[in-house]
């Protein structure tokens, strides 16, 4: 399921099984390509890395540019995607592997 309606037929026609996550107690997944969303027109990458202060900037004005807090940040969130299973395309998508 997409979140409000049914895999179409040109959905799944390139799906594949990929195999199992530690939580999946051995069941192989069913990979779905994702064609994007061509009416957002743009990139993650558009946007580059943005950190805030949510205790002081609640409304997400103003980025931090703080090399260390990002590269922490990263390490934290590789470290989550471990834990979790998530699949090397992840890693290759926010070019962090």
């Amino acid at each position: 399921m997409h979140m409000r309606e049914r895999f179409s037929l040109n959905d799944l026609r390139d799906a594949e099984l990929s195999e199992p996550f530690s939580f999946t107690k051995g069941c192989r997944l069913l990979k779905v390509p994702s064609p994007g969303i061509p009416e957002l027109n743009f990139s993650s990458y558009d946007f580059g890395t943005m950190l805030f202060d949510l205790a002081n900037d609640p409304g997400q004005e103003s980025p931090l540019q703080n090399a260390e807090a990002e590269k922490r940040m990263i390490g934290l969130m590789v470290g989550l995607m471990k834990e979790n299973d998530a699949p090397d395309e992840q890693y290759v998508r926010l070019g962090v592997k």
